[in-house]
């Protein structure tokens, strides 16, 4: 299978302009948010931990997307639906 290697290339490659703006705004805009808050304002010392462990897989996810993507495969995800239904 061809890709861009680049996963926000091929997001909108695959779904479009309205397909990359909803998962940036449900990643920047929910995702990254909540896991900003519980990194910091997390009530015990784990939660806070988990938070920023959150937030530092989220960078990397993101500045590792940059330059290659395998996070997203729509073709797989169908099959994957197929099955378990």
């Amino acid at each position: 299978m061809y890709h861009c290697h680049n996963i926000f290339l091929n997001i909108w490659a695959e779904l479009g302009a309205h397909g990359l703006l909803a998962f940036l705004v449900v990643w920047w805009g929910i995702f990254l948010p909540v896991g900003w808050k519980l990194a910091y304002c997390g009530r015990s010392l784990w939660l806070k931990a988990m938070g920023r462990g959150y937030v530092l897989a989220t960078v990397g996810i993101i500045v590792g997307g940059l330059t290659d993507h395998v996070y997203f495969n729509t073709q797989m995800a169908f099959c994957s639906g197929r099955l378990a239904f």
